[in-house]
């Protein structure tokens, strides 16, 4: 997990994001945010110390960002939506196709646990952002 609070006097962005995903968009993402704001990375490991290790991060750290920007609905992305309403910050979440597949049909999707992980994440959302237009139409945004 990486957390670098350099600026934590101002740090504006949480990026949170899984381990195990680095696909060029999220880079460009992170480029492009970081040309305005302060950013810091959460990179979580979808796993039980993973999990545990996101929760005393965002316990501790979660109140001095602003924003936190979600890559793709999941469960990386439960707790730091439960943390975002505690402490009163936006959430934004990236949509990829197995949002929109969650979103459309539910009975599609097996794993219970994280069927709710996605629908709470969703719900609790201040603003989705599809991956692409052909999203964009299938979620109706």
């Amino acid at each position: 997990m990486e957390l670098n609070l350099k600026h934590i006097n101002n740090p504006e962005i949480l990026f949170i994001k899984r381990s195990d995903f680095n696909a060029r968009t999220v880079k460009n993402d992170l480029e492009i945010l970081t040309t305005k704001y302060f950013v810091d990375i959460l990179d979580t490991k979808v796993t039980i110390s993973g999990l545990i290790s996101q929760f005393l991060t965002l316990l501790i750290w979660g109140w001095y960002y602003g924003i936190y920007y979600i890559w793709f609905a999941d469960y990386h992305s439960f707790l730091p939506a439960v943390f975002a309403k505690i402490y009163g910050k936006k959430l934004v979440v990236c949509l990829g196709g197995y949002d929109i597949e969650e979103v459309h049909t539910s009975k599609n999707i097996r794993q219970r646990i994280r069927k709710f992980c996605v629908n709470y994440t969703l719900k609790k959302s201040d603003k989705l952002f599809p991956v692409s237009n052909y999203l964009k139409n299938e979620i109706k945004l």
